[in-house]
């Protein structure tokens, strides 16, 4: 049965690939936050829903979905995402994962603390550098700050 797969890469990024009984395995992005995965996945059905009927020419159209998507997830607002193996990109990767537990996005300096909780060896100064890249890239206009401690009591 045809299915999208996930893959988790050691630097924190995910991998698409869509597998198809006897037909080789299609990698459609690799390098994204698990949120444009599923992004990506999720408009992708009406190609899963074609490719019972004619397995090859879904194959054909995933291949072509697949360098529309890599070019789209590589390129947004005018900014290119960094290669997920170099520093920027794992600083990148930092932000999204941090997105995701926070359930919305960091502000650079909770990265940077963040970072040196888990013994990461980024630079302070390269963190908000590709913290406002990386907010451009997602859109976010706004200035993210760390919310404030409240007092119980």
């Amino acid at each position: 049965m045809p299915a999208f797969r996930f893959y988790n890469n050691d630097n924190g990024t995910v991998s698409i690939t869509f597998e198809q009984g006897d037909l080789s395995a299609i990698t459609l992005a690799t390098g994204l936050s698990q949120r444009v995965a599923d992004d990506i996945v999720s408009s992708l059905g009406a190609i899963l829903a074609n490719a019972k009927a004619e397995p090859k020419i879904a194959a054909e159209q995933l291949r072509a979905a697949a360098k529309v998507i890599n070019k789209a997830a590589i390129n947004r607002n005018g900014v290119q995402r960094p290669g997920a193996d170099g520093i920027c990109g794992r600083t990148w990767a930092l932000f999204d994962e941090m997105t995701e537990d926070l359930g919305r996005p960091p502000a650079a300096t909770e990265a940077i603390e963040e970072a040196e909780k888990r013994g990461l060896d980024f630079n302070p100064n390269n963190v908000k550098v590709e913290h406002s890249r990386w907010k451009r890239w997602n859109g976010i206009t706004e200035t993210l700050r760390k919310p404030r401690a409240t007092a119980e009591g």
